[in-house]
């Protein structure tokens, strides 16, 4: 009996805020104000998304550099006598 009446206050609750958000939402000015502050937080989502993005970027880049780098450094001891290699790893 006691789950049948916490689910029946469950329910009316949910109801009056369900009620409630759809009354305020039905008055132009509320909604008006709702609306707006979704706007400005889609536009911050936006600049955040922007922003990361140039970030990815410029990380990449730097990447890209390194890896460039290292692969001609490998290129050069590629063309080294394997003597040298041991050379260069006891130093």
């Amino acid at each position: 009996m006691k789950s049948e009446t916490s689910k029946l206050l469950l329910g009316f609750g949910l109801g009056a805020l369900v009620g409630t958000a759809i009354g305020y939402l039905l008055t132009e000015d509320n909604r008006k104000k709702v609306s707006k502050g979704v706007h400005t937080a889609l536009e911050k989502v936006k600049e955040q998304a922007a922003e990361v993005k140039a970030y990815a970027t410029e990380k990449a880049g730097q990447l890209k550099e390194k890896v460039g780098e290292k692969s001609e450094q490998l290129k050069e001891k590629i063309g080294e006598k394997p003597e040298d290699w041991k050379k260069e790893m006891r130093n």
